[in-house]
Formats: C-alpha cells, structure tokens, sequence
C-alpha cells in the first residue's frame, strides 16, 4: 500500500507536522499489498532520513522463514500458512505448482536486494522516548516493564515462538498499562483508532479497506489519508 503511505506523508507535510517531528511506523511492511517491493524502497528512504521503521510480526515471520535455524520449517511454514500474499509477485517470483514453501522462501532470499534484507534485519523491535513506547504488538502488562524493555532492545528471542510483544494480539488490545507513558502499536485491527490518556492503537486495517492513520504525538490528533 505504498500509495498510501505516500499519500498519509504528503498530508502531513502539507499540514505541517514533518519539518521538526520524526517518522514511527509500527511494523507490517511486506504481505497483504500490490506493491511490498516499491513500499521497501520507499521506507528505507524514510529510514535513511532519520525516521524510525520498526518490526511488526509479518517481518519477523519473513526473516525467520528466509533465515536458516533449526526452527526454520515451523516459520517457514507459518509464513506461508498465514502471512505470504503478494511479496513473492512484487518480486516478480511466479507461483510454481508443486514448488514447496522452503523453496519459496529461498527463492525470495536469493532474488531480493541486499538492501532491502538489510532494512528487515535493522528494523528496531521497540522505540521509546520520554513520552511514549511505540512496539508492534504492545507490552505485557503482566510482566515487569524493564524485562521487556532490555529483551526488546536486544531484540532477543525469548522462545520458540518468538517475541509476544511482537505477535500478540491479546496484548494488542490490552488497554492500561499505567507506565507513566503512552504504549503506541498496530497489529489488531479495529474500525477507529483508539486514543487513551496512556494507551494509543492505530492498526485501522489498511490491508482490508480501512484507513491508515497518523497520531500526532504531542497533540493528540489522529491524521487519516
């Protein structure tokens, strides 16, 4: 959906808002869109910029599925399963009848730019400021902030079935924290953004229909395309 994102971008330059504020995207660059490889060329421009890319779950999947470990076959197989629509055509890889989705995930890692394999390997899991901590998913509001914090940092993974923070749904919807920051993510789609005093949710289902939004961090205002 790099139309978009272009789009969004352009109206918040035209209000105003770039010159002296940065760039978060939550996560969920590549599947479900016409154009997954123009979109990567587009963020790592953004990234190059100064303006900060982070991991959502549908680059973790893809770099586990393309990258060798003795759980590969599991993310292999979860990528194709529920994740892969629409990458592999934007990198001009036909379906193939027969062809396994090992072999798929190999043709991709071959075909695909060093420096777009870079952008997914140096996607941030997590970005914190004074004010806010912006993470795909969200925290677990039962486990201990600081924990969470140093393993995100790190982007160390916890267990086999990889980061919840990233993955998490239930944590997606999770509404206080009380951290004495605003938790901003995507990740579980809703029909409006949702804007609490220390919770921010702004996944509207792009990918779907729905509208992708900008929350404008030291006002308050959610921005549509």
């Amino acid at each position: 959906h790099v139309k978009e994102v272009e789009q969004l971008i352009g109206k918040l330059d035209k209000l105003g808002y770039l010159p002296d504020r940065k760039l978060v995207f939550l996560g969920d660059y590549v599947d479900r869109g016409p154009a997954v490889r123009q979109l990567i060329d587009f963020c790592i421009g953004l990234q190059n910029d100064g303006h900060v890319m982070l991991a959502g779950n549908h680059e973790y999947t893809l770099l586990r599925a393309m990258q060798d470990g003795p759980d590969r076959v599991k993310w292999v197989s979860r990528w194709g399963r529920n994740y892969e629509d629409s990458t592999l055509a934007s990198y001009g890889i036909p379906y193939r009848s027969g062809q396994s989705w090992e072999d798929r995930a190999d043709e991709l890692r071959q075909i695909m730019p060093q420096d777009h394999l870079r952008f997914l390997e140096s996607l941030d899991w997590m970005y914190e400021n004074d004010d806010l901590i912006a993470v795909h998913a969200g925290l677990d509001p039962l486990d201990d902030v600081e924990v969470q914090r140093q393993q995100l940092l790190s982007r160390a993974h916890p267990n086999e079935r990889g980061p919840s923070q990233l993955l998490s749904h239930e944590f997606a919807r999770t509404r206080a924290y009380n951290l004495g920051k605003v938790v901003v993510s995507g990740h579980a789609s809703r029909f409006e953004p949702y804007v609490g005093p220390d919770r921010v949710m702004l996944d509207c289902g792009v990918d779907s229909g729905g509208p992708l939004v900008a929350w404008v961090a030291d006002t308050g205002e959610i921005i549509a395309r």
